[in-house]
């Protein structure tokens, strides 16, 4: 691919602007010592680029095709920072392989030209959330919500925490009502009393436990998470929380959830806000859900949504309820699967 161009089938080597120039290259036999994954590295030759479809701080993500059937992929052409990140991703994607709704991984590529690691994925024709979100009924909104929790419980059974849940990360083809959850570079695995880097998951879907620097969190950061993009969908207003720092997702959480409910929950955890936050914190009343119906969203405001919500979106992340005992809410009778009973 020529340096600038982003369409059109190219051979799969990076372009020069794609080289990352300020960072360290992986070399191939060091990825191989260090990784303690059984991995064959598959053929680099074997897959085109197309044009590209995203950029993130760690990757790079181009829509690609096969070269033996011509049948699309995506091609995550991951940044050389950190060997150890690189092979927790694939060792996770590999542990969640034939889960359901997790996007597959097909293969782990090497490019010698510029050392870097490509995972080539599953395609999901997927329509961009901020369109496609307005087009959904309400039964819409039962299936792909339980899908969605279908792949957490998955991941959450295997003790993998997904910590970056959001609309972006969510693919849906609404045509083939497919739904897959994309990039788990920021997922681990849970081990209890650990402590856990909180500079994790998109500000606007951050659970209370990370915006307060609680390093002690679980798999329910991923509710809170889904919760956020759940209320969304009912309310029809993305982001639900609107806020440009840390600082002011908690001034936004307290406003809605009440001063009372957060201060329960710092005490209880022995969490100390700076002073200057600490003062906005006072004298906020709980909000009801119910006061945010508007003829905007009445098709979508539903009694048993917005209490399954209401169980999602909890300050105190160990009263929220789990990816399992969602699936068995009363929203989902009608949608709910045999075998998930």
């Amino acid at each position: 691919m020529k340096k600038g161009e982003e369409k059109g089938d190219s051979p799969f080597h990076l372009s020069p602007d794609l080289q990352y120039p300020q960072t360290k290259t992986i070399q191939f036999d060091q990825f191989q010592q260090q990784s303690d994954l059984a991995l064959n590295f598959g053929n680099i030759d074997d897959y085109l680029l197309v044009e590209r479809i995203g950029r993130g701080k760690y990757s790079t993500v181009f829509l690609g095709r096969r070269t033996k059937d011509d049948s699309p992929c995506v091609l995550k052409i991951l940044k050389p920072v950190c060997l150890a990140k690189i092979n927790k991703e694939i060792k996770i994607l590999e542990e969640l392989k034939g889960g359901p709704n997790v996007c597959e991984l097909y293969d782990v590529v090497y490019d010698p030209e510029s050392q870097s690691i490509t995972l080539v994925m599953e395609y999901i024709e997927n329509v961009d959330f901020r369109v496609l979100y307005d087009q959904f009924t309400l039964p819409d909104l039962k299936y792909y919500m339980y899908q969605i929790l279908k792949c957490l419980k998955y991941a959450h059974s295997l003790g993998i925490m997904h910590r970056d849940i959001k609309p972006q990360n969510i693919m849906i083809d609404h045509s083939s009502r497919k739904v897959r959850i994309i990039d788990w570079g920021l997922a681990d695995h849970f081990v209890p009393k650990t402590q856990y880097q909180v500079r994790v998951a998109t500000i606007h879907y951050k659970a209370p436990e990370l915006l307060f620097g609680y390093p002690y969190y679980d798999f329910s950061v991923d509710i809170w998470g889904l919760g956020c993009t759940f209320a969304s969908l009912i309310f029809r207003r993305v982001p639900f929380f609107r806020g440009r720092d840390n600082n002011e997702m908690v001034w936004r959480l307290v406003s809605f959830f009440g001063s009372e409910e957060v201060d329960c929950y710092l005490k209880k955890f022995n969490i100390v806000l700076p002073t200057a936050l600490q003062q906005k914190m006072v004298d906020h009343h709980r909000k009801s859900w119910n006061d945010l119906k508007n003829e905007k969203n009445e098709d979508m405001f539903d009694a048993d949504a917005v209490d399954l919500l209401s169980k999602m979106l909890v300050i105190d992340h160990t009263m929220r309820i789990t990816a399992e005992e969602a699936m068995k809410h009363k929203f989902f009778d009608g949608v709910r699967d045999d075998g998930d009973e």
